[in-house]
């Protein structure tokens, strides 16, 4: 028996003389080719399918309208707000106490 240095030596005597038997070997046991020309093939895809670039037009989408105006600041409408925030989120009635909650109250305002 003849041992080779070099794997792609194998393929390229694979390829010359026994590429029918080996592509049918390969499909019959589910086996990725490895033959040179199989590898290039696949390489020329992968490169022609990269080649085009998508476009971000199907992920864009128009943004609401913003509102027409800001609503003035009332203790009345920010008792409110805290109030419906408190429920909707489930927060204890604690939290408008933290001191982390009135320091982000500071920095909106």
């Amino acid at each position: 028996k003849h041992f080779v240095k070099d794997l792609s030596t194998c393929h390229q005597h694979l390829q010359k003389d026994h590429e029918l038997a080996y592509n049918k070997w390969a499909q019959d046991n589910n086996f990725e080719l490895m033959l040179p020309k199989a590898v290039a093939k696949c390489h020329d895809t992968v490169l022609k399918a990269s080649a085009s670039q998508t476009g971000l037009n199907n992920h864009l989408h128009d943004l609401p309208p913003k509102a027409k105006h800001v609503l003035p600041y009332t203790d009345q409408l920010f008792c409110k707000a805290a109030t419906e925030w408190l429920i909707s989120t489930d927060q204890p009635i604690q939290a408008l106490e933290h001191p982390s909650f009135h320091l982000m109250i500071h920095v909106a305002s």
